[in-house]
């Protein structure tokens, strides 16, 4: 191009401007009507998990979800994953860039966490990795239901090629692992902005639709179509259930989109309750670190560190739990919200509670009280007072608590809480139980279930479903088998509604356990069977094992003593993988088995089992054998306390005292009793030798053993 001509185009344009301006004002004047309607009309076109489900369905080994960044692949697998999560499904997720090794790392891990121990040693038992992965697909990913999702998948692939693999071994391997998943449930979930060669079949590739009008907006177009979708879609009422949870992920995207992180944010938090109430705790976890990496207020921080510990918290991981709440106590302090500070406290004091360290739960508890107290907050002080009430009631002193709680409803009562004076209700209940003042529970129950009844949304069926339950309880305490099932029946409805499976294993085995008290025996097994099925997808291992030991007792009741073996055997499993102590309990149930069954057929079914056929024999020798080991591990610990830090005295003070509580009234209870609480005082410095009086003289050699009683001089 000559400068003449340039000079010719550039006069031109500039003198026709401001018709070029009114041009584009024009277009986007035309535009503006379509993105009027794109939210609804385009929506329909959206995909949604149920469309991803009918591609699961045909097993085809693998899914591909193909589309353009931020067009929310990450946000529709996560809500497929909520989805399957609920029909059983494990998860291995893997981000990015990654290879053959950390691919089979991710499984091997995973195998492990669920049980497979030796899945870890299987590394250098294969130099092939194909060789690797089909001794997992066999022992492990065919046995069971599971997506490994691999997200940001473009990372490993070649834009100027296509989307060729950046590694041919990797491509192979991909090839390999999709072929052999073919038919079955376990499947390949992968997002990618570009084709994937070798995926790229009729049905296996889902192609995400943009919103194409959104393609010729400007950016500052863009952005305010997206917080105008916001809008419409949290405009959509709670009460929709599935359809408002679909809306809401809708919403959160379209923050995202428009770069409001504070927003989504806050969409983010106030759905993890939701989602965690449906036992979706793994959608939880992957929005909430999503956001992690964004540029939030000090305040969110502080709330996803606090979900996230509610989140550990289900999961029993209590390290992790503290690790997040500590974390978001921090930020509060920082920033001087005391109203927070008081939260993430009573939050702290939650974990300690459950870890059994009921003295440090009652000082953050008492602490929040002071604070909320300080400030005004009514809230604060109501919920403060529930908690301290909920550990006056552990220790028994069942006045205190009764006037903590009766103090905490009549706030919430003013203030207007509904939800908080149904939940305070409900614990008076539990108190009344405990009391086996059933009557008094009746009532409380009663009122409680009303005041959920008031209230629209998920939270006020759950809470109505809980106090059918429980109502079931204290009729089933009283004997009265019919309104008990009668009640339990109606607690598992009122969950149907709100597609709350996570809870209705309880009430499936509470009715499973009075058609075993009525004798029938056939309904029993149904229902128990229904529970164990969805404690198994809570991973509730102890309930799991529990069942199975009922299950073998009611077979034993039919002599049917071949099923009841087995039962016992995989229940004996279980509590042996958690090193419960009820596993001696299900071995002494064996014993009675092997009197009824030929030797010969009692130890081919151990040996299906993999247990050895001499495993009953000298059980008594090795359970002591075990216990003074323990006794003594712990006594050593103890003697040892002056070097340890406060955070290790603290778990060693939380042990003790958890073995303290779970002990009987017994005469040998109460001298471990004594001699625990020598320990304490021990690890905490204090005092000891008024608990070295009362216990036996074989105890008290043992602490001249350990040194223990010579640790303060």
């Amino acid at each position: 191009m000559t400068a003449h001509s340039k000079s010719f185009i550039m006069g031109t344009v500039r003198s026709n401007l401001d018709a070029i301006f009114e041009w584009m004002e024009k277009l986007m004047d035309s535009i503006k009507p379509v993105i009027k309607e794109i939210t609804e009309k385009e929506l329909k076109k959206r995909m949604r998990p149920n469309d991803i489900f009918k591609s699961i369905n045909k097993r085809d080994g693998a899914i591909i979800l193909k589309g353009s960044g931020g067009i929310g692949k990450s946000t529709l697998i996560t809500q497929t994953t909520a989805q399957l999560q609920q029909n059983g499904y494990e998860f291995i997720v893997i981000r990015g860039s990654t290879t053959v090794e950390e691919i089979l790392e991710a499984i091997s891990i995973k195998a492990v966490s669920l049980g497979l121990d030796y899945a870890e040693k299987i590394f250098d038992a294969f130099d092939e990795p194909e060789g690797k992965l089909t001794w997992y697909l066999d022992h492990f990913l065919l046995k069971q239901k599971v997506a490994i999702i691999f997200d940001y998948f473009e990372a490993n692939q070649d834009e100027e090629r296509a989307g060729e693999f950046k590694q041919e071994r990797l491509k192979k391997f991909l090839w390999f692992f999709r072929d052999r998943l073919k038919h079955h449930e376990t499947f390949l979930f992968i997002s990618t902005r570009y084709p994937l060669p070798g995926f790229d079949s009729p049905g296996m590739t889902k192609n995400i639709r943009g919103f194409s009008a959104l393609e010729i907006m400007k950016k500052s177009e863009r952005k305010k179509y997206h917080q105008t979708a916001v809008k419409y879609f949290e405009a959509i009422p709670e009460e929709e259930g599935k359809l408002y949870l679909h809306y809401r992920f809708e919403a959160r995207r379209h923050y995202l989109r428009a770069r409001q992180w504070n927003k989504a944010a806050k969409i983010t938090i106030d759905l993890c309750p939701y989602l965690m109430d449906r036992g979706y705790l793994v959608c939880a976890v992957e929005l909430l670190r999503e956001l992690e990496m964004k540029k939030l207020s000090e305040k969110n921080k502080a709330e996803i560190h606090s979900c996230l510990g509610s989140i550990h918290g289900e999961f029993n991981e209590y390290e992790k739990a503290l690790s997040r709440y500590t974390a978001a106590l921090e930020i509060a302090k920082k920033i001087n919200d005391l109203k927070c500070t008081a939260r993430y406290m009573r939050q702290i004091g939650n974990i300690y509670y459950r870890k059994g360290d009921c003295d440090y739960a009652f000082s953050q508890y008492h602490q929040a009280l002071g604070i909320s107290d300080k400030i005004g907050d009514n809230n604060g002080i109501a919920y403060s007072l529930q908690q301290i009430g909920v550990f006056y009631q552990f220790r028994g002193d069942y006045d205190a608590a009764l006037d903590n709680f009766k103090k905490s409803l009549e706030i919430k009562e003013k203030i207007g809480d509904t939800l908080g004076s149904a939940k305070n209700m409900f614990q008076i209940g539990m108190l009344y139980y405990d009391k086996r003042d059933y009557e008094a529970s009746l009532a409380a129950f009663q009122e409680a279930k009303e005041e959920y009844g008031e209230i629209p949304h998920f939270r006020g069926v759950k809470g109505v479903a809980s106090t059918w339950h429980w109502l079931g309880m204290v009729y089933q305490a009283r004997c009265d088998y019919d309104a008990a099932l009668d009640n339990f029946q109606k607690a598992n409805e009122e969950l149907e509604k709100i597609a709350d499976f996570r809870d209705m294993c309880y009430n499936f085995y509470r009715i499973g356990m009075i058609n075993n008290d009525k004798g029938n025996y056939e309904a029993a097994l149904k229902n128990l069977q229904k529970a164990k099925e969805l404690f198994e997808k809570n991973g509730a291992t102890r309930n799991v094992a529990n069942i199975l030991h009922e299950m073998g007792k009611i077979h034993q009741k039919r002599e049917d003593y071949e099923t009841a073996l087995e039962y016992f055997l995989q229940s004996s499993l279980h509590f042996t993988k958690i090193g419960e102590p009820d596993a001696n309990q299900v071995r002494e149930d064996i014993s009675r088995i092997r009197e009824n069954l030929p030797e010969e057929q009692f130890n081919s079914i151990l040996q299906e089992f993999s247990v050895p056929a001499d495993f009953l024999d000298n059980e008594d020798d090795r359970e002591q054998e075990q216990f003074v080991e323990f006794l003594a591990s712990l006594t050593r610990d103890a003697a040892a306390a002056r070097e340890k830090n406060s955070e290790e005295k603290g778990q060693l003070s939380a042990q003790l005292n958890q073995l303290i509580d779970k002990l009987s009234d017994t005469s040998e209870g109460r001298d471990l009793k004594s001699y625990f609480r020598l320990l304490l005082a021990v690890v905490k410095g204090e005092d000891y030798q008024k608990h070295l009086e009362e216990i036996s003289e074989g105890l008290k050699e043992l602490c001249e053993e350990m040194n223990v009683i010579n640790i303060k001089e």
